[in-house]
């Protein structure tokens, strides 16, 4: 680094301390090193770098960092030239003309099926049938977890489940809350989770959670902690269950509802939500897009069948 591109540094990294936070400070004074050793392959500085340096920059960048990485990263660099244009040591802003990143959302996916889900709660069960001595009980509790969440119970409702959310008619998830449910077990998913509460008694935790730490001072499950756990057992299971997450075993149990013929409004029921969730379905046909508009357009009766056909 230069002389000149360190001063530079310097001036961007005061004013925006002074002017913005030290937060915002420490963000940029991370990404212009990056820069600086960009420029310094063209023998430029922070001063007499254009559109297209940035450019440049930025594409180089963009192979490895994420949309949302990069929209953060233009912003610092606007707002580090902005510095020098505020401090007369450039007259324009290039940086105003990059374009921002579009983000892409992947969508959740509902289209798992439900046999994937219970060849996986079938063989944790093999698992745990082979198991015996101090391991028994992690991966007796790693069934639990898998044969809740593919009964409908996401991993926060799990965290925060007590010793009286389970009782002989299933588990009572998102107590006191608008999403409060008694979800029913099947009869695996019920053995392994009486066998389970069993066990719990013997633990001296502190509070009531159902599903403590293994280890003193027996704390509540975190969130991480439990994931965790979900992709250890799917991870054991073999490549072939490598596109499962938590989620997606959570989510099965609206996708088998659906696949069942039951509709939306009965898996949004089962799953405690108010509102179908957003799901990439695929276009309809023109077949299907004409009979749509004839049974419930006003006027789709009045349509001629030779319009329909075509």
């Amino acid at each position: 680094m230069t002389l000149a591109i360190e001063y530079q540094v310097k001036v961007i990294i005061e004013a925006v301390k002074a002017s913005i936070s030290p937060a915002e400070a420490y963000n940029i004074s991370i990404i212009l090193p990056w820069f600086s050793e960009f420029l310094g392959r063209t023998n430029k500085d922070f001063v007499s770098a254009d559109l297209l340096d940035l450019t440049a920059f930025c594409q180089e960048r963009a192979k490895t960092r994420s949309e949302r990485s990069m929209n953060r990263l233009i912003w610092s660099l606007r707002t580090a030239i902005q510095m020098l244009v505020n401090a007369e040591l450039r007259t324009d802003n290039p940086a105003l003309l990059l374009p921002f990143f579009a983000k892409t959302t992947t969508p959740p996916n509902y289209s798992i099926k439900r046999a994937e889900v219970d060849a996986l709660i079938a063989w944790q069960r093999c698992r745990l049938q082979q198991t015996q001595g101090p391991r028994y009980p992690f991966e007796l509790r790693g069934l639990v977890l898998v044969c809740l969440l593919a009964a409908g119970i996401t991993v926060a409702e799990l965290v925060g489940l007590d010793v009286a959310d389970y009782s002989s008619n299933g588990v009572t998830a998102g107590r006191n809350g608008s999403r409060e449910r008694l979800v029913r077990l099947d009869d695996l998913a019920s053995a392994a989770a009486s066998e389970w509460f069993e066990y719990r008694a013997s633990i001296p935790a502190a509070d009531e959670s159902l599903f403590p730490a293994s280890l003193p001072p027996w704390t509540r499950l975190g969130v991480k902690a439990v994931s965790h756990v979900v992709a250890r057992i799917i991870e054991a299971g073999g490549p072939c269950y490598s596109h499962l997450t938590a989620g997606t075993l959570y989510r099965s149990m609206y996708a088998a509802i659906v696949e069942d013929g039951h509709g939306w409004n009965l898996a949004i029921g089962a799953g405690g939500r108010k509102t179908v969730p957003s799901v990439v379905r695929p276009a309809p046909s023109i077949e299907k897009l004409a009979v749509m508009v004839e049974r419930f357009h006003p006027l789709g009766s009045c349509i001629p069948q030779a319009r329909v056909d075509d």
